[in-house]
């Protein structure tokens, strides 16, 4: 099962250029779930709609931020 890895997400977000507050709202999550997801404290591996949603947000694939 896919999870997302927290370091490939923190260069995604920095090539997007996007903010934990940013990545929230393009993803109708709460910053606090967003800062919890780019922290490593949660991974996803559960949720495949939100982990294509961060992607899409990122405008990056899919395979790129997942573990």
């Amino acid at each position: 099962m896919s999870r997302i890895d927290h370091l490939a997400l923190a260069k995604a977000m920095s090539r997007a250029p996007m903010t934990v507050s940013q990545l929230a709202a393009a993803t109708g999550i709460s910053v606090s779930y967003a800062s919890d997801i780019c922290n490593g404290h949660r991974q996803l591996a559960r949720s495949p709609h939100l982990r294509k949603a961060i992607a899409k947000a990122l405008d990056v694939p899919q395979h790129w931020i997942e573990a």
